[in-house]
């Protein structure tokens, strides 16, 4: 039958007394532990999922000004607060104040933690099954307990609880004896206990070290940004299949599942914070990149197979109430690590401190990622031709070590009117476009670089003799800066100007420099005409074009004396 305690005042336990499928919730206690405490003379074990659940309870004064201590009746003063000046036995420390004790009390003097070694132990399972999520401190020591966890103390825990709401549920529905609406002036509003307590039925707890794995994360050619990648630790499933990646980058579990995520730090660091590390099963990790979007960076494809060696550590193994704990520890781990195909082993022995396993993965790199920013413009020139035809005029892009233009990138116009322009003056207008200019952050120095270039018109008289060719040769200046987003940004300038006869680019007086955009563009002019211009083939064909005249000239003079003469018969002058 279940049973609801709701007296106003705390249950009290006086003896060793056992609790099997309890709830404590919604109990307040004036001092500390407002779901259950005991006091200097009690111990307590929180063992199994066949215990009790304590979460949802409040403690300290209503008004807020602090928490109600004992009065320091029968040498009791051990939730003083503590002073090395006049020690008075007080053990609370403001960082215990300020940590989790809610749910959770029990104190006795650290003086007589060598001679009882351990007054309490608390696993993270809650009746139902679900995680405790415990946190708080024990022994004056902040810490956390997860579902899998265990942790002992020598004098004094103070622990808050806040599982989940489907936990809480199952912690509901499992319950048979209610603890609930009790208050208590002092500490213990759900219980109070003198005695020895015992909640769960095993006779055997096995404690488990939690292990911390780390790395570092490189991403070349770009400053690393905090929680920009994305790790996972996956734990192998029953088939004993490895992850992998397929073709498309995309990561294959292969029955694996996922344990815990991590993102890296800002200097590359990050790290695991696992729980429980299993001693009775063949335990194998598998650590990888979790894929991102940004097509921009080439991800990591690296996997490692992480399979600790753990043994029992025969030194901490003891017993607390009749109960056996039994305490476990990580010898070393091997780590096989699988990239581009190729597998290689290492061993690393990790360090330990308080219960606390660290392993560090690698000593160098544990993932590296590529980032490849992209960018690009597109130079460009206008042809205007003043009084005449567009035609298949060609036009020259050099590099700024190629003024010679030797080996230009060419561009020729086609002529068809359908892709030059008449504006109301009659001049032919067509646009060049040259091959893209792509740029690679490989490209840039520091993440910005100056590209320069110049542009010119071929010189085409032999071909199209009534046009009078632009001599102009523009200078494109191209700043080129990363964004730090995938992309780069190109900022195009352009100036007029000629080459002289040194191979040297000099801009005209005057000029100015002019922002690229698609309205604003280098500008060569032609200008066509009717007349042959006097040079070349087609002076000479102008020469002989003259001398033909003064033929003609000459034989009409010719003619007209010749007629002079007939009519003056025998005259001659």
């Amino acid at each position: 039958m279940a049973y609801s305690s709701r007296a106003a005042a705390t249950t009290t336990f006086s003896r060793q007394a056992s609790g099997y499928n309890a709830l404590i919730t919604n109990n307040h206690a004036n001092g500390f532990g407002g779901g259950f405490a005991a006091c200097p003379t009690g111990k307590t074990a929180i063992t199994d999922t066949n215990g009790i659940a304590i979460f949802g309870n409040s403690d300290g004064k209503p008004d807020g000004s602090g928490y109600n201590r004992s009065g320091g009746s029968n040498g009791k003063s051990e939730d003083w607060d503590f002073n090395k000046e006049d020690d008075k036995g007080g053990e609370i420390t403001e960082a215990f104040i300020k940590a989790g004790h809610k749910d959770l009390f029990l104190i006795h003097d650290s003086a007589n933690s060598e001679t009882k070694p351990y007054i309490a132990a608390v696993t993270g399972q809650m009746l139902g099954g679900g995680a405790a999520n415990w946190s708080g401190t024990i022994d004056k020591t902040p810490t956390s307990i997860g579902k899998y966890e265990g942790a002992q103390a020598k004098y004094m825990i103070g622990l808050k609880s806040e599982p989940i709401k489907v936990d809480m549920d199952a912690a509901t529905a499992a319950a048979s004896l209610f603890i609930t609406g009790n208050r208590s002036n002092i500490h213990g509003g759900g219980i109070m206990t003198n005695g020895d307590v015992v909640a769960g039925s095993t006779t055997r707890v096995s404690v488990y070290p939690k292990m911390k794995l780390s790395g570092t994360k490189e991403l070349k050619s770009c400053n690393l940004k905090k929680n920009e990648f994305e790790f996972e630790l996956l734990k192998q499933g029953s088939n004993l299949q490895a992850p992998s990646f397929n073709d498309k980058g995309v990561l294959q579990p292969n029955g694996c599942r996922v344990v815990d995520t991590a993102q890296n730090e800002t200097n590359g660091s990050f790290t695991f914070d696992l729980g429980e590390v299993y001693a009775d099963t063949n335990l194998v990790y598998y650590l990888v990149e979790k894929p991102g979007a940004e097509k921009d960076i080439t991800y990591s494809k690296t996997i490692y197979k992480i399979e600790p060696t753990v043994t029992e550590d025969t030194s901490k193994s003891h017993d607390v109430l009749d109960i056996h704990y039994t305490y476990y520890k990580v010898d070393s781990v091997k780590i096989t690590k699988t990239e581009n195909g190729k597998a290689s082993e290492s061993t690393v022995h990790p360090t330990t401190n308080e219960d606390v396993v660290s392993i560090r993965l690698t000593n160098d790199a544990t993932f590296t990622n590529v980032y490849n920013s992209k960018g690009s413009w597109t130079p460009k020139a206008t042809k205007v031709v003043e009084g005449g035809e567009m035609k298949a005029f060609t036009f020259e892009l050099a590099n700024e070590d190629d003024l010679n233009f030797t080996n230009p990138e060419t561009v020729t116009i086609n002529p068809d009117p359908a892709n030059a322009k008449t504006d109301k003056n009659g001049n032919a207008t067509s646009t060049v476009n040259f091959k893209p200019k792509n740029y690679e952050l490989k490209d840039l120095e520091n993440g910005s670089k100056t590209f320069t270039y110049y542009v010119r018109e071929k010189g085409e008289s032999s071909t199209y003799p009534h046009y009078k060719f632009d001599q102009s040769v523009y200078r494109f200046k191209a700043v080129a800066t990363d964004d730090t987003k995938g992309g780069i940004d190109c900022a195009v300038t352009y100036r007029k100007g000629t080459v002289d006869s040194d191979g040297n680019w000099k801009a005209d007086v005057g000029a100015e420099e002019q922002n690229l955009t698609d309205d604003s563009t280098p500008t060569f002019t032609n200008t066509y005409s009717t007349s042959l211009p006097l040079s070349g083939m087609s002076g000479v064909t102008l020469t002989y074009l003259a001398g033909a005249a003064v033929l003609c000239a000459a034989a009409a003079w010719m003619h007209i004396r010749r007629k002079a003469n007939a009519k003056g018969g025998e005259r001659r002058e």
